[in-house]
């Protein structure tokens, strides 16, 4: 038996929703924290929070921007392929819950058990960011430990499989059964051995999946 963790940004969407949020109601400084957090001066995490505290936007704006946002035309039914292999399927992401949340629920995709940083509105277009599901002893040093969250869901003895493409996935890459990957995270993985497919879209990783439950026929 297999669980299934996906990707938000880059994978579901297969762009960063969140640099573009920042692009868009964000003071532009948010590039320069973005870079210290490339050149390793802050973690993930205080990345992701000084960023979320320069958005500047009323809710009706952003929810405007967001019902803008197209996921992969397949994700839809990779998430039907899934429940139908009897694998669970969780969104873990080190974007923003109400972000991720609005776009699933405009593409009528809703059950799915989403783990995510907390976007908080302040009420006066002002926006903290939360971190339940940090970890301190994570290796990625994110506001959501991916490979936490992983030990909990699915019975005992399922497999992981990861469905991702950057860098808050490496954590969970090294400990998943099986990526399938693209971007940095197929970079990471082929450097460090792990057990990768590459997929660029959700059909390939409908077909990659029907090969792996065994279900070709329902991706004919």
């Amino acid at each position: 038996m297999w669980k299934v963790m996906c990707d938000f940004d880059g994978t579901i969407v297969p762009f960063d929703v969140t640099d573009r949020l920042l692009d868009r109601f964000a003071d532009p400084a948010w590039q320069f924290v973005e870079e210290a957090w490339k050149h390793g001066r802050i973690s993930a995490r205080r990345c992701m929070t000084l960023q979320v505290s320069m958005i500047r936007a009323r809710q009706e704006e952003l929810d405007d921007f967001l019902d803008t946002i197209d996921i992969d035309p397949s994700f839809a039914a990779f998430v039907t392929d899934c429940r139908q292999a009897g694998a669970p399927l969780a969104v873990v992401s080190d974007g923003l819950d109400y972000v991720i949340d609005r776009i699933l629920r405009r593409h009528r995709i809703e059950g799915l058990q989403v783990f995510a940083n907390q976007l908080v509105a302040g009420g006066d277009g002002t926006y903290r960011m939360e971190a339940p599901f940090a970890a301190e002893a994570c290796p990625a040093a994110s506001g959501v430990c991916k490979c936490q969250r992983a030990g909990s869901i699915g019975g005992e003895g399922c497999r992981t499989l990861l469905v991702g493409d950057g860098r808050s996935d490496f954590c969970l890459g090294a400990a998943a059964d099986l990526v399938f990957a693209r971007g940095e995270l197929l970079a990471r993985a082929r450097e460090r051995g792990w057990a990768a497919v590459q997929v660029t879209d959700f059909a390939a990783a409908r077909r990659e999946f029907a090969r792996l439950t065994g279900r070709m026929a329902d991706v004919a």
